[in-house]
C-alpha cells in the first residue's frame, strides 16, 4: 500500500523546486566546462609549443591544446590520430607548428632518417589543418620531412622548402593554392630557416650562402656565411651569427651591423618576442632591443644555466628563464645581484609560459595542463588563472 503521506513529502513545491533548480545547475556546469574545453584531457604530459600574446599552444602526441589566459579558456585544436600525427618511429618525430592568429596548423615530420624516408612515405608529406572546418590538406605528397618554414606576419601564408624539394613553396591560405618557386642549387643546413617578411622578399641559406628572393630572382646577399635569420615585430630582417646582429635592408641588400656579440656567449631568441635576443655569459645575460637598437644588460652572483629559454618582462626589467638541464625556474632583475628561484625539483613537468603582468609569471603543469597558474615572484603566491 502507498504511503501517501510520504508520496505527499516527496512530491512537495520544495523538493520539485529543489530538484529543478539542481538539475538546471548541472547543465549549466557542464555548458561550461564545455566552453572550457570541449574534451577530456588526455594522460600524456603536454609541452609548450608556441606562445601569441595571451594564447599558449600546447600539445602531446595525442592532441593539441590553446589555452587563453586572457579569456580563461582551454580549447582542444586537434586529436593527432585523426590528423595521422602520432607517428614516432627512430628518431622521426612529429613537428608541429601553429599560424599567429592560431587557426591552421602545420603538420610534418623530421629527424635522421632521411635516407630511409621512402620507405615510409606517409611521413615524407607534409599537410595543413584548418582549425574551424577542421579539415586537413596535403601540401606536399613527397618532401615534407625535415621540411623548414615561415608564417607571415599576417598568417595569411605559409612558405616552405625542404633538401627534398627543389622549389619554395608559398601556400596562401584564403585562395588554398600554392605558388612554386625554383630555388639555388644546394642544401639547406641542417635547423637553417626561412623568412618571409612584407613585400614579398624571401630569405633563407642554402650551402652556407645567404639568398634573397624578390622581383621573380634571387640574388646572393652573403657568401660563406654562418649564421640565422630573424625578422622582428615590425618586419625587420635581422642576421645573427657568433660575432655581431646586423640589420638587412631587402630593398638594397644592404648589411648594417647594429650590436656587437658579447665573445664566447651563447645566442637564443627571447621566447614570445621576435623583438629581443638574448646572449648569455657566466653571470650576465645581454639583451639586445631591436626595436630600440639598445641593449638590456642583467647581472647576477652566480654563473647561469646554459641555454635557458627567455622571456622579458612587460617593462624590460626582470628576465625569466628555464634550464634545459634541470628544469630550473630563475627570474633576474636588473639592479639586482640576487635571483628568483621557482623550485621545480618536486615538481617535474612545470613550465613557465611567460609574463601575466610585470610581477607575475605564468606556470603550465605539463600534467595537470588544465590548471595554469600564476605565479608573483614579490609574495611567492600562486593562483589558478583557469581551474574547477
Amino acid at each position: 500500500m502507498l504511503n501517501k503521506p510520504l508520496l505527499k513529502k516527496v512530491f512537495s513545491l520544495e523538493n520539485i523546486l529543489f530538484i529543478f533548480i539542481l538539475q538546471l545547475l548541472i547543465i549549466v556546469l557542464c555548458v561550461s566546462c564545455k566552453n572550457k574545453t570541449g574534451y577530456d584531457f588526455s594522460d600524456w604530459p603536454y609541452t609548450i609549443r608556441e606562445i601569441y600574446g595571451s594564447k599558449i599552444f600546447v600539445h602531446n602526441p595525442v592532441d593539441g591544446l590553446l589555452i587563453d589566459v586572457k579569456e580563461k579558456k582551454i580549447t582542444k585544436l586537434f586529436d593527432s590520430e585523426k590528423v595521422d600525427a602520432t607517428r614516432v618511429q627512430g628518431s622521426t618525430l612529429s613537428n608541429i607548428t601553429i599560424s599567429p592568429d592560431c587557426k591552421n596548423i602545420i603538420f610534418n615530420f623530421d629527424g635522421g632518417d632521411e635516407d630511409l624516408i621512402d620507405k615510409n612515405k606517409d611521413e615524407d608529406q607534409l599537410k595543413i589543418y584548418n582549425i574551424q572546418s577542421k579539415k586537413l590538406k596535403t601540401l606536399v605528397e613527397k618532401g615534407g620531412y625535415n621540411a623548414v618554414g615561415c608564417w607571415s606576419k599576417d598568417s595569411s601564408k605559409y612558405i616552405f622548402s625542404s633538401n627534398r624539394l627543389d622549389s619554395i613553396y608559398i601556400y596562401d591560405i584564403k585562395s588554398t593554392k600554392s605558388k612554386e618557386i625554383k630555388r639555388p642549387n644546394g642544401k639547406f643546413k641542417r635547423n637553417c630557416n626561412i623568412v618571409y617578411i612584407k613585400d614579398n622578399y624571401i630569405l633563407c641559406v642554402i650551402d652556407n650562402s645567404l639568398y634573397q628572393y624578390s622581383d621573380n630572382s634571387w640574388n646572393k646577399v652573403l657568401d660563406d656565411w654562418d649564421g640565422y635569420i630573424y625578422s622582428n615585430s615590425a618586419d625587420n630582417c635581422y642576421l645573427i651569427d657568433k660575432n655581431q646582429v646586423s640589420k638587412l635592408v631587402p630593398k638594397t641588400r644592404q648589411v648594417n651591423k647594429v650590436y656587437s656579440i658579447p665573445a664566447n656567449s651563447n645566442a637564443i631568441l627571447v621566447f614570445g618576442a621576435t623583438d629581443m635576443f638574448a646572449f648569455l655569459k657566466d653571470n650576465e645575460i645581454h639583451v639586445f632591443d631591436t626595436l630600440t637598437n639598445k641593449e638590456i644588460l642583467f647581472k647576477v652572483q652566480d654563473k647561469l644555466e646554459d641555454f635557458p629559454i627567455y622571456y622579458i618582462s612587460p617593462n624590460k626589467d626582470r628576465i625569466l628563464m628555464r634550464s634545459y638541464n634541470d628544469d630550473k625556474i630563475t627570474v633576474a632583475t636588473i639592479g639586482s645581484s640576487e635571483i628568483y628561484k621557482y623550485d621545480t625539483r618536486k615538481k617535474p613537468s612545470h613550465y613557465p609560459a611567460g609574463w601575466y603582468d610585470n610581477d607575475s609569471f605564468i606556470l603550465i603543469n605539463g600534467e595537470n595542463v588544465k590548471k595554469p597558474k600564476v605565479v608573483n615572484i614579490k609574495t611567492q603566491e600562486e593562483k589558478n588563472l583557469i581551474g574547477w
